[in-house]
């Protein structure tokens, strides 16, 4: 690791609970990158589907 990440990583490791894990959901938002419209179009029917299963 470079010196400027060692840093970074102390700092990271120096916050609160709250804050490590505000940090780790913006971080893995920002590598998913947006959400694919058809992708939650099929898991929305998926959902619909299966909670008419469970339903009957």
């Amino acid at each position: 690791m470079s010196i400027a990440v060692t840093e970074i990583d102390a700092q990271i490791r120096a916050l609160s609970r709250e804050d490590k894990a505000d940090l780790v959901k913006s971080l893995i938002a920002e590598l998913d990158g947006p959400a694919d419209a058809e992708v939650q179009r099929a898991w929305l029917e998926e959902a619909q589907r299966r909670y008419r299963e469970v339903a009957r």
